[in-house]
């Protein structure tokens, strides 16, 4: 499993209400990457660019024709699009550079799905609002192996500043690690103890 493929499952379908994920890339409507069975077609890629940028009132009036399936328009604006099928739905929602599609299906809660991919959304969109020269910074820090020793807070601090959704993803892992530990300590210090 690739960078992305871990970035999709560790802030989409650990949810267990978002049932198959992917990233296309705005810059030339191709799929990036899609989660382990979710087989987004370039066509299908081209069809939710266009809904966003091209046939927006269209979607909303007659919803859109997805994977072989019609879906009725929920609410579609200029950064998102909620389409349900029956018991199962899409959400897309675009950024700056991606747009990130998410699916859900019976039994899910769609209001959990839409959550969770429009919190990656927006972080995707806060990180590529900051300036690049944070990047070179936090990449001589990675490369020292001092971000170990700074705990998440500074991890977190830096990657926010940061416009490289890369960095985020080669510390995603640590950093739901660190958020999990600092939750649940695995020791006690002595002096707090009662």
């Amino acid at each position: 499993m690739n960078q992305i493929q871990s970035l999709l499952n560790d802030c989409l379908i650990r949810t267990k209400h978002v049932e198959h994920a992917a990233i296309i890339k705005l810059k030339d409507n191709s799929v990036w990457e899609s989660t382990v069975g979710f087989n987004l077609q370039p066509q299908n890629a081209l069809i939710l660019s266009s809904a966003f940028f091209k046939n927006l009132l269209q979607v909303r009036r007659e919803g859109l024709y997805f994977q072989e399936k019609q879906y009725k328009c929920v609410r579609a604006d200029a950064y998102s699009i909620y389409l349900k099928n029956e018991n199962r739905g899409l959400i897309a929602v675009k950024t700056d550079s991606y747009i990130l599609v998410a699916t859900y299906s019976e039994g899910m809660y769609p209001s959990v799905c839409v959550e969770a991919i429009e919190k990656l959304g927006r972080t995707i969109s806060e990180i590529k609002k900051t300036e690049s020269s944070n990047n070179l910074n936090l990449i001589k820090l990675m490369k020292t192996g001092l971000l170990e020793n700074h705990g998440w807070k500074f991890v977190l601090k830096h990657i926010q500043a940061s416009n490289t959704i890369s960095i985020i993803l080669q510390y995603s892992k640590s950093i739901v690690k660190a958020l999990k530990e600092k939750d649940n300590p695995q020791h006690v210090n002595p002096t707090s103890a009662a």
